[in-house]
């Protein structure tokens, strides 16, 4: 594969805009766990005397799981065609999708930066720590608020089959797949009433980019935000899902530690009091423009957001069951949602 990696790359690194094609090449291997044994392996490309990688290739081992690379290589292409040349900064500039050795290889340009986590975990004192997060939610606050803009938002007045399809289907997905304690099931018929309560309502689905994450927010070497990894794009779905991504994800941190929880680092800008103010604020806003008219809708739509992710993450990770500890944690410990249920009081 390197082999033929290398030549595929110089042939055509002119052709690609990258400069003077180089005498030699090298490459840092790595692979992703989110494909589980089939193994999403990402190179990084550098040019023999570079310091950053130039690009990046993505394939997979297993043949199989080849729809993956091609996804990502039409979602990121589909995106960055979409966007206006000063929010498309933010985006990995797509090159091509070949084929070698029978693998799909999706090359695009290297996007160099600190990822978020990173920052944060860099940071020994909390006003340091403090200053990163609100900064980095202010600046992906703003950022999708114009990828919303620019991308599409669409009206949809609730009918019966929206909220079958988005709503209770997965719920009820959830429930036949998933052992569920008796509060679970409780706060399950719940989120189904609230559902269906919802019918005539509008609300505004936006494009969502689908693991919005920590790892996929870098801090580019330009001091520009920079979004990665669009394997995971819908151009129209619930909104707040982006957001909640980032907010619990458990990518950072998984631990049984009570003071924290299982939600770790993320889930304190819900949670911790340096935040309410800021995150409150970000809230309002997107809450406001989507059109959710109440706290109990917003924890409709965080409850699904862990349930679709309960359903089709936990079997390709290797953090077994991650999102169903996330979800049963909610349910047990929904004061959590105060900060949302305090916007609304303040109306």
């Amino acid at each position: 594969m390197f082999d033929l990696l290398k030549e595929v790359i110089l042939s055509r690194w002119h052709e690609w805009d990258l400069g003077q094609t180089p005498c030699d090449i090298s490459f840092i291997r790595r692979t992703s766990t989110w494909l589980g044994d089939s193994g999403k392996v990402v190179f990084y490309v550098f040019p023999i005397g570079g310091e950053s990688p130039a690009l990046i290739a993505k394939t997979v081992q297993n043949p199989d799981f080849g729809g993956a690379i091609r996804k990502e290589a039409q979602n990121t292409l589909y995106v960055w065609e979409k966007l206006s040349k000063d929010i498309k900064s933010a985006i990995p500039r797509p090159l091509c999708l070949d084929e070698i050795d029978d693998l799909p290889v999706y090359f695009e340009v290297a996007t160099p930066g600190m990822a978020f986590p990173d920052m944060v975990a860099g940071c020994w004192l909390k006003k340091t720590k403090k200053k990163i997060i609100v900064k980095a939610v202010e600046e992906v606050s703003c950022w999708l608020s114009r990828f919303y803009i620019e991308m599409g938002v669409k009206t949809v007045c609730l009918q019966d089959v929206d909220i079958h399809d988005f709503f209770l289907k997965p719920i009820d997905a959830f429930v036949q797949r998933i052992n569920l304690s008796g509060t679970e099931r409780k706060a399950i018929s719940d989120f189904k009433d609230m559902a269906k309560s919802l019918k005539g309502t509008n609300i505004k689905f936006v494009p969502e980019h689908g693991d919005f994450w920590g790892g996929s927010i870098l801090l580019g070497t330009d001091g520009r935000l920079k979004i990665i990894d669009w394997e995971f794009f819908n151009p129209c779905n619930l909104p707040l899902q982006d957001f909640l991504n980032l907010a619990v994800h458990p990518g950072f941190v998984i631990s049984n530690n009570k003071e924290n929880g299982l939600l770790g680092e993320f889930m304190n800008l819900f949670s911790d009091s340096y935040f309410p103010e800021i995150i409150g604020s970000f809230f309002w806003e997107k809450v406001r423009f989507f059109g959710l008219d109440s706290a109990e809708c917003v924890e409709l739509i965080f409850a699904l957001f862990l349930i679709k992710l309960s359903l089709d993450r936990d079997h390709n990770t290797k953090l077994k069951n991650s999102w169903r500890c996330l979800f049963s944690y909610f349910i047990e410990n929904r004061s959590l949602c105060r900060l949302i249920k305090s916007s609304y009081s303040k109306r």
